[in-house]
């Protein structure tokens, strides 16, 4: 390959580069023009509207969100409270059924599962209250 070869592979591919070089300039100053168009709009006063209404409306999904969280921890916090007072009924009930059958407090408290001293709280709070009878 001679220099006259060379020279012209090096000028035609100068040419190539310049071309795609102004190419690619022209295409940005369009898409800069494009641009100051649209932040200099209507479009993006418009955006801003939008996009304060979106911001208004998630702080008042946020909230009720919360709120709901708030309320439903209340729910199960009651629920709690009443499983717990009536699995304490349904346990005074039982032991009540047993006192009066005459079953005696250790007995009571191995087949309820409750120590002899909640069993014999029991009895003397219905003795006490006049629910319970016994010899």
């Amino acid at each position: 390959m001679d220099l006259t070869t060379f020279i012209l592979f090096q000028l035609i591919f100068e040419g190539l580069l310049f071309v795609v070089v102004f190419l690619l300039l022209w295409r940005l100053l369009r898409y800069e023009k494009m641009v100051k168009r649209l932040l200099t709009g209507d479009e993006l006063d418009q955006f801003r509207k939008l996009l304060l209404a979106s911001q208004a409306e998630t702080v008042r999904f946020l909230e009720a969100m919360e709120d709901s969280i708030r309320r439903g921890k209340e729910l199960l916090g009651a629920l709690k409270g009443e499983m717990a007072r009536r699995e304490r009924t349904h346990g005074e009930a039982e032991v009540m059924d047993y006192l009066r059958a005459g079953l005696k407090t250790e007995e009571i408290a191995a087949r309820v599962g409750m120590t002899m001293g909640e069993v014999n709280l029991i009895a003397a709070l219905a003795r006490a209250r006049g629910k319970l009878h016994l010899p």
